[in-house]
């Protein structure tokens, strides 16, 4: 369909020529209104196949007004409103909207089933009211939710409920890379976009993605809102199926012509132009080199874009020059494939060495820091002697974190393999030796007495090795560990920090529940042969099988119990999103310890939704894994474990991450503070001053004389309870007089050499109400055991 103008789209909308935007979208929904009710009770196709393009007619004409508009119309997406708490197809708890487009708006919900948050993306309703939309949609789910690869957003299925169809997705922990680029821009770093390392390692994951995928077929819709970067598991690819059902028609405002920008020549042409055109993989080609523009320009680039070299004459020229050659119009003038085109992209440029005389100011060697950087790519700088009298260049700090965190997951990942190798190894030396003893007596070859200890404990390990061998040391996933390993190492090599990290982490969460597995597997035997000590070499077979089949059952429900432990326990955390927040008091009525106030970025992360409860604490003191708690005279399971020292709360959380097979520790300071506040920025959670009932303190009009049950006042905004009064919480700080050596992210600080003292957040039952401030900061000794101290449990979020 051809462009629609002014006058034909006020016509549709029946609308004058001074009608204003308020007119134009009051009128758009409820003429909108109008014809889904008609389509649903339409009689026939043909009925159907009318109201279908009515509404595409309509569609247009919003967008076409939008389009010359000086404030155009927000996204159909923005319409999409899902109420918080809502439950979808009695499995998924919606939280919030993250974000809207035209054609869905994205929501955070809590899959009840998993344990854990995913991305609900919300069609918007005109677009499924095209005859024969929902089944297309449903196939091409089917189609990409086979999708498992690193760099691929998972597709976890289809969901119709409440009268709303989504698509849940994983939720991606990051930006997309129009967020990225603009807040670089934003930031002033260095050049205008991305340096060409990091242009070139997010383009080969891109390719990465569109590789593994190409059994489904070209993409054809990479835009940057559809590429995301994170911290934790690298570039992501996502929006793989709704385009397949309705691709934005041309017309349909400023968000088609964006993404046509992104979009191949051949795949933009109607049926009748395309011909025997047909859109492949060197479609996917043209639109990684449309976002290697952007990510160097800011910019899509549009048919009368300017010359990548007169934007970025930084650009290593090979890399100017792949891109020009991909954004050809002709398919056939491209590259043959996408390793071709990266290959010549990322092709080294001669190191221009005459440069070094500059040297002689600290400008001068800031320019030179710049064109290395570029020239020879971040790392092979950080080689050189400059590096270290300019690691305070903008970006340098956050490359060497990268370097840094990857190195660090590979070299625990390399001890967990070698620990799992070092325990098969010691229990095949054990039975070895066992069956030797049971044959030494007195040093002759004659076999040990029938029942005997040696004989006994020779049983008990062959059939721990049964269990242990094909479940834990042979276990397909743990073998494919050392794929992972290898394919890990390339990308070290290759200076792919953020994928080699998210590979790494898959490797290392692998191997921390086979480790739990193993230990839950000795538990089991012990327990089985410690009342069966009369067990020899001379059982039956019939009694034999028997033992091997309880002990197989017995350890399936083991692990089983186990997994069951950690989802509870996952169900009990929240995940906290990740942010910038002030900390600190902004009043003016704090104390010296809440300053100075500053900015702090947060990474997403999980908190106990509530304290550890007594009866939670107990379950590991009977694990012998916690020092009991004293007696107190209310032992109601449901108070919070109080009386608990910093000592005892880390011995918690690491019978908890043994247990579970996760990794739990306790929150940092600025995490606590971050998550308690929600959002807000006053004294307390709801507001400026203390308000009656709403906490757990003296003067807070609670009717509690010592701690409350766990929830028994309202949450905070992320679903926290008792963030104010109760019990002081314990973090995972040393104690500081002040923030003056804090950094700028919420990491814990240590003491430089070893701390007695740690930093206890949000006040208590037996404390003023002036000290249950969010800002309030105070402190305890290690050993102190006091019933005002207790603890909620942190995870990090892969």
């Amino acid at each position: 369909m051809e462009r629609m103008d002014h006058d034909q789209a006020l016509s549709i909308l029946g609308l004058v020529t001074a009608s204003g935007r308020d007119d134009i979208e009051t009128t758009y929904l409820r003429r909108r209104e109008v014809l889904e009710r008609r389509f649903e009770t339409a009689s026939n196709d043909s009925e159907r196949r009318q109201l279908a393009s009515e509404l595409e007619e309509l569609e247009l004409a919003r967008h076409a007004l939008a389009e010359l508009s000086s404030s155009p119309l927000p996204p159909a997406g923005e319409a999409i409103s899902l109420k918080s708490g809502l439950v979808l197809a009695d499995r998924y708890v919606v939280r919030e909207r993250i974000g809207v487009g035209p054609r869905a708006a994205v929501f955070r919900a809590l899959d009840l089933k998993r344990g854990k948050d995913v991305a609900l993306k919300v069609i918007a309703p005109h677009i499924l009211l095209i005859p024969g939309a929902f089944k297309r949609l449903s196939k091409a789910i089917k189609k990409v939710a086979i999708l498992a690869h690193p760099n691929v957003c998972r597709t976890l299925g289809l969901v119709r409920a409440a009268g709303h169809t989504a698509i849940v997705m994983d939720l991606i922990d990051g930006n997309n890379l129009a967020a990225v680029v603009a807040a670089r821009e934003a930031r002033h770093l260095i050049g205008k976009g991305m340096m060409a390392a990091e242009i070139c390692s997010t383009l080969r994951s891109i390719a990465a993605a569109l590789m593994y995928s190409r059994v489904i077929g070209p993409h054809l819709n990479l835009i940057p809102k559809n590429v995301f970067l994170t911290r934790t598991s690298g570039v992501k690819v996502t929006d793989y199926a709704i385009d397949r059902i309705a691709p934005l028609l041309v017309g349909r405002g400023h968000s088609a012509l964006d993404q046509d920008a992104y979009r191949a020549p051949e795949t933009r042409l109607s049926g009748n132009e395309r011909g025997n055109v047909k859109a492949d993989a060197r479609a996917d080609q043209y639109s990684m080199a449309a976002l290697a523009y952007f990510m160097a320009t800011g910019y899509a680039p549009g048919p009368t874009r300017s010359n990548l070299k007169t934007l970025r004459p930084d650009l290593p020229e090979a890399m100017i020059g792949a891109v020009e050659r991909a954004l050809s119009m002709a398919p056939e003038a491209r590259f043959a494939d996408a390793a071709a085109f990266l290959d010549e992209l990322s092709r080294p440029a001669r190191k221009r060495w005459s440069v070094l005389a500059w040297v002689g100011s600290t400008a001068a060697l800031a320019a030179v820091a710049v064109t290395a950087i570029v020239m020879i790519g971040p790392r092979p700088f950080m080689d050189t002697p400059l590096w270290p009298a300019l690691r305070w260049l903008p970006g340098a700090a956050e490359l060497e974190r990268d370097q840094s965190t990857a190195i660090s997951v590979m070299q625990r990942v390399e001890r967990m393999r070698a620990n799992l190798k070092n325990a098969q190894a010691q229990l095949n030396r054990r039975i070895d030796l066992t069956a030797r003893q049971t044959r030494a007596v007195d040093g002759g070859g004659s076999p040990a007495p029938s029942g005997s200890d040696w004989d006994f404990e020779l049983v008990m390990l062959r059939a721990l090795n049964d269990l242990v061998t094909p479940n834990v040391f042979n276990s397909p996933d743990v073998i494919n560990t050392a794929n992972l390993l290898d394919i890990a190492r390339d990308h070290l090599a290759h200076r792919r920090f953020a994928e080699a990290a998210a590979i790494l982490e898959a490797a290392e969460t692998v191997l921390r529940r086979k480790t739990a597995d193993l230990g839950q597997a000795e538990r089991v035997v012990e327990q089985e042969f410690g009342t069966a000590i009369g067990f020899s070499l001379d059982e039956s077979e019939a009694a034999i099988q028997d033992r091997d089949r309880r002990l197989r059952e017995s350890w399936a429900q083991a692990i089983k119990a186990r997994r069951e432990f950690a989802e509870l326990v996952e169900r009990s955390t929240v995940k906290i999103p990740a942010g910038t927040f002030v900390m600190g008091d902004r009043t003016g009525e704090g104390t010296r310890s809440e300053l100075p106030v500053r900015e702090v970025s947060v990474q997403a992360f999980k908190l106990g939704r509530y304290e550890v409860t007594r009866g939670e604490y107990d379950r590991c003191a009977a694990a012998k894994a916690c020092a009991p708690l004293p007696r107190q005279d209310n032992e109601n399971p449901a108070m919070p474990a109080i009386n608990v020292s910093w000592l005892d709360a880390n011995a918690y959380v690491d019978w908890l991450s043994q247990a579970t097979g996760e990794r739990y520790r306790l929150p940092s300071e600025a995490e606590w503070e971050y998550a308690a506040r929600a959002g807000t920025a006053t004294p307390y959670p709801w507001g400026e001053t203390m308000v009656s009932q709403l906490a757990n303190c003296r003067g807070c009009g609670s009717a509690w004389e010592g701690p409350a049950p766990v929830g028994s006042f309202a949450a905070n905004g992320y679903g926290l309870y008792d963030m104010v009064g109760n019990a002081w919480e314990w973090t995972a700080d040393c104690w500081y007089r002040d923030y003056t050596s804090a950094g700028p992210d919420a990491s814990a600080r240590e003491g430089s050499v070893g701390c007695d003292q740690y930093t206890v957040r949000g006040g208590s039952w037996d404390n003023e109400a002036w000290l249950a401030r969010v800002s309030y900061r105070a402190f305890g000794a290690a050993s102190a055991r006091q019933d005002l101290y207790g603890f909620r449990i942190a995870k990090s979020v892969d």
